[in-house]
């Protein structure tokens, strides 16, 4: 995701990314992430979600799944938004040192 400014493109920077990861022909799973902090609570998460949605829809998958760590509210609030579900959780030792639990949504694309 970049920021256009007008008629200047050496002003052009990136706001954000995401990833969509192919897990099978049915099923993809949504990778992390990121918005610039100055970019937040502008309706980007949802917009990202959608875009991937959409993309998902056009291979004619069946499901998607993503995750988060369980003290990223913020993760939580934009799946949820969206219509993801809960499905389970799992306890991860994160590669900055931390132990958390990992909290696993799916949506069922035949439905949306």
């Amino acid at each position: 995701m970049r920021l256009k400014s007008e008629g200047n493109s050496e002003h052009d920077q990136p706001i954000g990314m995401t990833s969509m990861l192919l897990l099978n022909k049915d099923e993809a799973y949504l990778g992390q992430s990121y918005i610039q902090p100055l970019y937040r609570r502008l309706g980007l998460s949802t917009l990202l979600y959608r875009i991937r949605m959409e993309a998902a829809k056009t291979l004619k998958l069946k499901k998607l799944t993503v995750s988060h760590r369980k003290s990223n509210l913020a993760s939580k609030a934009a799946n949820q938004r969206v219509g993801f579900t809960y499905t389970h959780q799992e306890t991860m030792n994160w590669l900055d040192g931390t132990t958390e639990d990992v909290l696993y949504y799916s949506l069922d694309l035949k439905d949306s």
